[in-house]
């Protein structure tokens, strides 16, 4: 995102997918954003895991983006709590559309 409009596009519209609560809200960002597949190349600081490098989304202007989304709707949620919530998004994303049905096989 070269522009500050191109920016303040992105939080408005991630600011329109809503949710009923911060946890919610940022998992339906997150669907929205990302295919499974691209989700998987990432983690919330871009840490190793199993041998496997993954790219951070922290450091994406992207992920600024939907903190602002999500504290425009939820103004008392911490970093802390946006972190963890993206983290787990992340983490587990192999598990969603069938993929812990198939590991299991």
């Amino acid at each position: 995102m070269e522009s500050p409009d191109s920016f303040n596009l992105l939080v408005d519209i991630l600011y329109l997918v809503g949710g009923d609560n911060y946890e919610t809200a940022v998992y339906a960002c997150l669907k929205k954003l990302f295919t499974s597949e691209v989700a998987q190349l990432y983690s919330g600081q871009g840490k190793s895991r199993c041998g496997q490098k993954k790219l951070s989304f922290g450091a994406l202007k992207m992920c600024d983006a939907l903190k602002k989304a999500i504290r425009k709707r939820f103004p008392s949620v911490t970093d802390t709590e946006l972190r963890e919530r993206i983290g787990t998004f992340l983490c587990t994303v192999k598990d969603r559309d069938g993929g812990r049905k198939t590991r299991g096989n």
